[in-house]
């Protein structure tokens, strides 16, 4: 808002150096003139905008770090206020890699891994959340389709809430391992 308040007060000096340069230029009038005129039909909308638009930017939600009774429509306010939404934003995008990673992880033992069977020994909600879905952390027996079966502890996994009921301990799942390190592995709850 302080940026339109200043563009306003532009425009109408900018006008009014126009009107002058009007009178002072005769060859020159109309063109002025209209270019005077544009400048306070500029300058009325601002202020009209800043007027109406005053309050209901006031009121508007505030991301983490905006007091509600901090002024956001000043320029301290704006820029404190694109911070808060920068920094909102970069986290945003730092879960969104995270959960690509993931996926990315999980289609390549789908796709490369090796087929096995898990026993869920102990599950334990690690109380992080990636898009809503906790990341949980299990304890597992791994029965790989060659060779002894072996224990993983600390497994996590973001586990989707429509799935997670479904989960239990002592149940057995299919699950795909990576044959160069029996610890990265992803489990189909399904």
């Amino acid at each position: 808002m302080y940026l339109m308040k200043f563009g306003a007060w532009l425009s109408v000096a900018v006008g009014i150096i126009l009107a002058v340069m009007a009178i002072i230029v005769p060859e020159a009038t109309v063109g002025l003139i209209i270019g005077s005129l544009a400048c306070f039909t500029a300058a009325a909308v601002d202020f009209w905008f800043v007027r109406y638009f005053s309050p209901v930017m006031k009121n508007l939600p505030r991301p983490e770090g905006i007091g509600k009774d901090e002024d956001i429509t000043s320029l301290r306010g704006s820029l404190r206020m694109s911070k808060a939404m920068r920094q909102q934003g970069i986290a945003k995008m730092e879960s969104a890699t995270t959960t690509l990673k993931e996926m990315n992880r999980a289609n390549r033992l789908r796709e490369y891994g090796d087929k096995a069977r898990v026993e869920v020994l102990a599950i334990r909600d690690t109380g992080a959340l990636i898009d809503f879905d906790p990341i949980l952390e299990f304890d597992l027996r791994v029965e790989p389709g060659e060779g002894e079966p072996y224990q993983v502890s600390d497994y996590r996994q973001v586990v989707s809430k429509i799935i997670l009921p479904r989960i239990t301990t002592g149940e057995i799942y299919k699950a795909f391992t990576d044959p160069e390190d029996r610890n990265s592995l992803y489990i189909n709850w399904q």
